[in-house]
């Protein structure tokens, strides 16, 4: 498993003071799994490597803007100021919900590498020492020139200072100090009272202090590290996916059997009997999980494990995947969210869908798709409360292609005629349900009624859902 190690070097400029290193080295699966060392490249969901799914870079930034990393000394003066995340994230659609590039661990500990200086302790005292003679040695016309820019705003106290230092220079605006020989006429000392200046000026780049214990709140024995242990990853070989779960020194796994997939079946029974398992299902000691991850000498390639439900974020941390097994002996109910209404729809269609909650059935379809997002907006919003009920519990999301996708969740909806809710009388049901379902989606793959993301609004899901800039697909099951 690749993993980062961490570790300080000296500064180029500043010696006293450290930058943060990184370093890519191999790690054994069981200090992933045991010790919590963080997989590079291993969090994210089956066949969507571009997003981070465990928020490594924001957690990192997090940790290192708790105050116990702080240099308190300094924090009053602001140089020991909040940290941000190395770029914004951008959005796209990806299987049927919204994700986001954010930026990667790598680009975050760059980014702390540049921006960031590590001590043990300082005082500003002490700074400003450094800085000072720093200045002196460093003292150019291009440094007295922003320093005397920086200390004075107005045209005339820029002249006033300077007339006082030489009383031949002769200026009559802002843009002949341009031409002045600054680094011959000021000294240092001109500005030696100025101490944020001094500061400012005599020490490079970003000035943002942390302490160097900082560096074991992110790290065990050096190697990045957010969490004590993992608990949850999925292990991919022989062309089935398991769910698995460490139970102490060992990794307890159930693979994922769709209905109509009958090879994959024997496939299982045979990695089980490997492991003395008569069934699907196996448990193994960590290190025999180990040795499956190794291609053999036929050339047959390793198998792989992912973490997508590591979450350092996550008020939960980390949250298990439940099995979507489907086994020849054993029936899981299964539900899909019932047909949304597009703009793939005819115009009739999406009229018929307005004069059902009386709104205005004129206009070209761009306008009656904004007012048909504008109901489902309503409807959400009156019917949420009945739906988290109605959804109580939590559902797993199973792969795309699964055969016998089962029961519609409109089932679940029943007509006010009934005595029911009466989420099921109105045609735009099915957009309504789908943006609940991805409302209350965590991780992409587990339905959770007390979970929601707030990432985007109801009204920007609908609207997406409409023009199906995203799309809600698959089965689910209960599971709990």
């Amino acid at each position: 498993m690749k993993a980062y190690r961490l570790f300080f070097k000296p500064d180029r400029a500043v010696p006293q003071f450290k930058r943060l290193r990184f370093e890519e080295v191999e790690v054994p699966l069981r200090d992933v799994l045991t010790r919590g060392c963080h997989p590079v490249g291993a969090c994210h969901y089956r066949g969507s490597p571009k997003r981070d799914t465990s928020h490594a870079a924001e957690a990192v930034v997090n940790k290192l803007n708790e105050d116990d990393t702080r240099v308190a000394a300094l924090k009053d003066f602001g140089y020991s100021h909040d940290l941000h995340t190395a770029s914004p994230p951008s959005r796209y659609a990806y299987g049927g919900s919204w994700q986001y590039r954010e930026p990667t661990l790598a680009d975050q500990l760059r980014a702390l590498g540049r921006e960031v200086y590590f001590v043990r302790d300082l005082a500003f005292r002490e700074l400003f020492k450094i800085a000072w003679e720093r200045l002196k040695a460093g003292w150019t016309t291009t440094v007295a020139r922003s320093m005397l820019l920086k200390r004075f705003y107005e045209f005339n106290e820029i002249r006033r200072f300077l007339k006082s230092k030489d009383a031949s220079v002769k200026l009559h605006k802002r843009d002949e100090v341009e031409t002045l020989d600054l680094g011959a006429m000021l000294r240092p000392e001109d500005f030696k009272d100025q101490e944020k200046l001094v500061v400012e000026h005599g020490i490079p780049g970003e000035i943002n202090f942390r302490r160097v214990s900082a560096l074991s709140g992110v790290t065990t024995e050096g190697v990045f590290s957010l969490a004590s242990t993992v608990g949850h990853m999925e292990l991919s070989a022989d062309g089935i996916t398991y769910n698995c779960e460490r139970r102490g020194n060992g990794v307890r796994a159930v693979p994922e059997l769709p209905r109509g997939e009958r090879g994959l079946h024997g496939k299982a029974r045979r990695v089980a009997k490997r492991f003395g398992e008569s069934r699907y299902c196996f448990t193994a000691p960590i290190d025999e999980i180990e040795k499956l991850l190794v291609a053999d000498g036929d050339g047959k390639e390793g198998a792989k494990v992912r973490f997508p439900t590591l979450n350092y974020l996550d008020e939960e941390k980390e949250s298990p995947v439940s099995s979507a097994s489907v086994v020849d002996d054993i029936r899981i109910p299964r539900f899909v969210v019932p047909a949304t209404l597009t703009d793939a729809r005819t115009n009739k269609e999406l009229r018929e869908a307005l004069a059902y909650h009386h709104e205005k059935v004129s206009g070209t379809k761009a306008e009656m798709l904004k007012r048909i997002a504008s109901v489902c907006v309503k409807l959400y919003e009156k019917h949420e409360e009945k739906l988290r009920k109605l959804f109580k519990g939590r559902y797993v999301r199973l792969n795309y292609n699964a055969t016998d996708p089962g029961r519609c969740f409109d089932a679940k909806l029943e007509p006010r005629s009934t005595g029911g809710n009466g989420i099921a009388d109105t045609p735009l049901r099915g957009t309504v349900v789908s943006m609940f379902v991805m409302k209350h989606l965590r991780a992409d793959r587990i339905l959770d009624p007390a979970y929601e993301n707030t990432a985007y609004s109801e009204d920007d899901l609908a609207r997406a859902l409409l023009s199906r800039q995203v799309m809600l697909q698959g089965t689910f099951v209960r599971a709990g």
